[in-house]
């Protein structure tokens, strides 16, 4: 369990991709834990991730 600071939530995995995001209003249940714990962990230094090392979560339109 990684502690919170200035720039980092706690709680998370103590790996260096995990999701920045920590809340959406999605009205189904369930959509929104699975977009932002489909990942794979990964202890690579944060200068060498890349787009696909993280959780994706669709484009949201005004009135969705």
């Amino acid at each position: 369990m990684v502690t919170g600071s200035n720039w980092r939530f706690g709680g998370g995995p103590a790996d260096t991709n995990h999701t920045r995001a920590i809340d959406l209003v999605w009205p189904e249940a369930d959509v929104q834990e699975t977009w932002l714990s489909t990942y794979t962990p990964s202890q690579t230094t944060q200068t060498e991730l890349t787009v696909t090392d993280f959780a994706r979560v669709e484009m949201l339109a005004k009135g969705q």
